[in-house]
């Protein structure tokens, strides 16, 4: 159930005087943040934790939020990141899940030709174990992209990068899948 910006706005004034209504923003974007941080960590119980350790922040710091205009799912993203980052510099990874990926496949493309063609479980998990050799930050940017179907703009945002680099992580890993795919 996503919410409309009118709605978030008068949810995120009453959470600050009561922060049970943060309860509606957690069941909003809590399973797209648990899926967006799966794709990553390739980790379950690292994905509970940062989705949990997420809306935890979001609890302490409301009162702090300033709206701006745009959904409060870009700044959560943006705190999963993060938090996915410290964790990843804790142990000294970067991986990225194919369960998602497979699961999610068919369902989501939505915009790139020789990948609307793709929609086999076969062909899914092919193209995960290629994404997996591509760089950890196009891998990020190409889940935020065409899974999450977040902006350029709102990708820079969430990781923090400029939208050119943004821009071109995306564009070289799809050069690069599509090379490692034949296509």
């Amino acid at each position: 159930m996503a919410l409309n910006l009118h709605e978030e706005k008068q949810i995120l004034a009453k959470a600050k005087s009561d922060k049970n209504y943060l309860a509606i923003i957690f069941d909003a974007y809590a399973k797209d943040i648990y899926a967006y941080i799966l794709s990553l960590s390739k980790n379950k119980l690292t994905a509970e934790d940062i989705t949990s350790q997420t809306f935890k922040i979001a609890l302490e710091k409301i009162d702090k939020f300033v709206w701006r205009g745009i959904s409060i799912k870009y700044w959560l993203f943006r705190v999963a990141h993060n938090e996915l980052q410290k964790t990843w510099r804790k142990e000294n990874k970067i991986i990225f899940d194919n369960s998602v990926i497979n699961n999610s496949f068919k369902n989501n493309f939505n915009d790139q030709d020789f990948l609307n063609q793709l929609i086999t479980q076969d062909q899914a998990e092919r193209i995960s174990s290629f994404l997996n050799q591509l760089p950890p930050f196009s891998q990020e940017v190409i889940d935020l992209k065409i899974w999450q179907e977040f902006s350029f703009k709102e990708i820079a945002e969430i990781t923090g990068q400029n939208q050119s680099k943004v821009k071109m992580a995306y564009y070289r890993g799809l050069k690069r899948l599509k090379k490692l795919l034949g296509k």
